[in-house]
């Protein structure tokens, strides 16, 4: 079968585990090596609705050729009623035949019982490194300091600046993208990164110094992978060291989670952008936002609603201009005489002279709050 027609094996998530070929096959067709182009022709197969068909087959079967660009013979390797392997011939140099079938069948048994019999297993050198981020994770009762040993002696030291990354699945990919060919996806194209699976989401971890780069150039490398994969991102803070690895990743999931809710059209979201609005949240968990605003805020909420007055919107906007009379009836569009007098009643009913700043921040977040609220 080899001369002419390269053998491979497939994992589940269309990766390739091994190729035997007479020849590099990289530079001849870009899906045998690992980065963008062969993650998108593997997203390509998994939304194809015959190769999903073909992967249920159990006999010998001609692969389809729109996607990948040449014609094969495959065979797929059973485990407990699922495909977990797929053996593929492909149509090279030598036109493949229905007498090959049978060959790829005899030799389908053998590769079959070599996987499983661990024979031909390959560990991968970063499963250490996984599961030492997993416990940190997962559990709480964790040895921080021997667990910051751990990642020292897999390379990521403790005075390196750390990123993370976490990427959940839209519903449309939830049955069609194995999750293991993204990770083994972020781990080819980025030597600093750790990807694996915790609690359904897909968590990576970036030692910037490791892989010599910044968070802007991961950004960019990810963006459209992330916008054709669709995958929600949510980003956390860069942070030294090992101790706020766990932190990181709540930062991440925060974004992601409150980002998905306040920009639900965003593919990605960043902790930054979310933290004053996840604080607001919070504040408001136990007690509503009338219960908890400046009483004097309330009063000036129902004076609107009885006299049909703007004093709200008025002293919202005197306070975004840091109080700044001129400007702010300038956003009102109002004349300068009208803004003063609307001041003046707001604050008799406020029954203050606007002057301390911790009343005005106060008054500032009531404002947002009643906002939130509504």
């Amino acid at each position: 079968i080899l001369p002419g027609n390269p053998l491979m094996v497939f994992r589940d998530d269309m990766t390739i585990k091994a190729v035997a070929s007479l020849e590099p096959m990289e530079k001849k067709y870009p899906f045998f090596e690992a980065g963008r182009e062969q993650m998108e022709m593997v997203n390509a197969m998994l939304q194809d609705a015959q190769f999903r068909r073909n992967r249920m087959i159990r006999s010998c079967y001609w692969g389809p050729d729109h996607i990948t660009g040449f014609r094969s013979l495959n065979w797929n390797v059973i485990k407990n009623g699922a495909t977990t392997y797929s053996l593929s011939v492909m149509e090279d140099t030598r036109p493949l035949t229905e007498a090959d079938k049978d060959l790829l069948e005899i030799l389908g048994s053998h590769i079959q019982f070599m996987l499983y019999s661990g024979e031909i297993a390959v560990g991968r050198k970063d499963e250490s490194l996984q599961k030492i981020l997993s416990s940190i994770l997962s559990d709480r009762t964790l040895d921080y300091m021997e667990a910051s040993r751990t990642l020292a002696e897999c390379g990521w030291q403790r005075e390196d600046s750390y990123l993370c990354l976490v990427f959940r699945l839209t519903y449309f990919d939830q049955n069609n993208l194995p999750v293991t060919s993204i990770c083994n996806y972020m781990m080819e194209q980025f030597s600093g990164c750790c990807s694996f699976i915790f609690q359904e989401d897909i968590v990576n971890f970036f030692d910037l110094d490791l892989g010599a780069l910044n968070r802007s150039q991961v950004e960019t490398i990810l963006k459209p992978f992330i916008r054709d994969s669709y995958l929600k991102a949510g980003y956390s803070r860069i942070v030294q060291g090992h101790m706020n690895i766990r932190r990181q990743y709540v930062q991440a999931v925060l974004a992601l989670e409150v980002g998905m809710r306040k920009f639900p059209y965003q593919w990605i979201h960043h902790f930054n952008q979310i933290v004053f609005p996840y604080m607001m949240e919070q504040i408001t968990r136990k007690l509503p936002a009338k219960m908890l605003c400046h009483e004097g805020v309330l009063k000036l909420s129902e004076h609107d609603r009885e006299h049909g007055t703007q004093y709200l919107q008025t002293l919202r906007t005197y306070l975004d201009r840091h109080q700044n009379a001129v400007q702010s009836a300038k956003d009102l569009y109002i004349h300068r005489s009208t803004f003063l007098y609307r001041m003046e009643k707001i604050r008799e009913i406020l029954d203050s002279d606007l002057e301390d700043n911790e009343e005005i921040l106060y008054l500032s977040l009531s404002l947002r709050l009643l906002e939130q609220e509504q």
